[in-house]
């Protein structure tokens, strides 16, 4: 099986076809892992082991076999594939955020057994059809986006004028979308665990489907702006926000305060776990409340440290470490905007803790197949500064 895997990773796109691999769903994240098919330790479905990462990184169409229909059907509308996004961006996110109104109010549902298979079905539906819609933008701007030339003075067909402005359009609509589903630390708390019915079929409540759609959004929307940038190969700019500075919201602005944000996010779910944990059992215990969490750290290393490579941008650990030292700050007001707002018990013992859980993530490679041999990325400068602060706290 490891030859196969170590394989995998060389195979031409008519190859994987004719395997008929995972990918050629549109993945998602999951909890569900059948460790009967070779113990992988993440859902088939996820984005790692559908190699939907490894498709990004390499600008490969990320779903080579769906949407090839003159038409598809999103939200219970049919639309034509080849121009829906350019004719109708603002309605299709509108239905968008109609559908996560529509999974929210399922929460107020009381969920009984006898009412739990119903409201995963209402809620699963829901899920799918926003996740669709997410990967039809992805395949939209790889096959039928054309970068435009600003210089031409050729009259261009009302149709091109809509298209050139359609990378400004997702911007803001991405933007919207963002503030619209604020941060995942402030989701109300998950049961990951599931109902199973009698015939070994996994139900899952509304909150946990909304959990694992936002995921699905927070991942995708990042997708989305790294794709835009390749694509272009320019800066895109947005109409109606302005970022934290005041200027005006980029593919790559809006990008970078998503990650920050989203890393933010992470710590702050680490640090509720931690601040629940005995010191004693810190190190072994999980670090992540959800396998979905897990998977989110390692598409971050990985989408992170490629970028740093071939753009003027900073590492993983760079991120991270930038974080913490905003959290290792006495002083509230010292703090960023975005951090959230949590105090822990252990600034220092915290920060020893997740930088050691982090940096297992590393033996991950891009299909979430653990490799040992894998090099994990040197985070030594921070570690020495962790270093001091723990010497002169033990001889105070």
């Amino acid at each position: 099986m490891e030859n196969c895997s170590a394989a995998s990773t060389f195979l031409t796109d008519s190859l994987e076809l004719e395997l008929g691999t995972e990918w050629c769903k549109p993945p998602y994240f999951s909890c569900a892992v059948d460790n009967r098919g070779g113990g992988k330790h993440f859902s088939g479905e996820s984005y790692l082991c559908s190699g939907a990462l490894k498709r990004l990184i390499l600008n490969l169409d990320p779903l080579p076999t769906n949407f090839e229909e003159d038409t598809l059907e999103i939200f219970g509308i049919q639309w034509v594939t080849e121009t829906a996004l350019v004719n109708s961006s603002r309605e299709l996110f509108h239905l968008f955020r109609q559908q996560l109104y529509n999974l929210e109010t399922l929460l107020q549902s009381s969920c009984d057994f006898g009412k739990v298979s119903t409201l995963h079905c209402k809620a699963d539906n829901i899920r799918q059809q926003c996740v669709l819609f997410l990967h039809y933008v992805k395949v939209f701007i790889f096959r039928y986006l054309k970068v435009q030339n600003a210089e031409s003075h050729v009259p261009v067909h009302p149709y091109e004028a809509l298209e050139a402005q359609l990378p400004s359009v997702l911007i803001d609509e991405l933007h919207g979308l963002l503030l619209y589903i604020g941060h995942l630390s402030e989701l109300p708390s998950v049961n990951i665990g599931a109902y199973v019915n009698q015939n070994q079929i996994k139900l899952f409540p509304p909150s946990w489907h909304l959990l694992h759609l936002h995921l699905d959004i927070h991942w995708l929307v990042l997708e989305i702006l790294y794709m835009l940038g390749e694509k272009l190969k320019q800066v895109v700019y947005g109409h109606q926000f302005m970022n934290l500075a005041s200027d005006n919201l980029t593919n790559i602005s809006l990008f970078e305060e998503h990650c920050e944000t989203l890393l933010c996010d992470l710590i702050s779910l680490s640090l509720n776990r931690y601040d629940k944990v005995r010191s004693s059992e810190s190190l072994m215990s999980d670090q992540c409340p959800c396998l979905c969490i897990k998977e989110l750290w390692v598409l971050l290393i990985h989408l992170l440290d490629h970028r740093s490579k071939w753009f003027v941008s900073e590492s993983f650990w760079n991120w991270l470490n930038k974080l913490l030292k905003t959290l290792l700050e006495k002083s509230s007001d010292q703090r960023r905007s975005s951090m959230p707002v949590i105090q822990s018990r252990d600034p220092l013992g915290f920060s020893w803790w997740i930088i050691t859980h982090v940096a297992s993530f590393y033996k991950f490679d891009r299909h979430g197949v653990p490799d040992e041999m894998r090099k994990v990325e040197s985070n030594w400068n921070f570690v020495e500064e962790l270093l001091k602060k723990s010497i002169s706290v033990q001889s105070c």
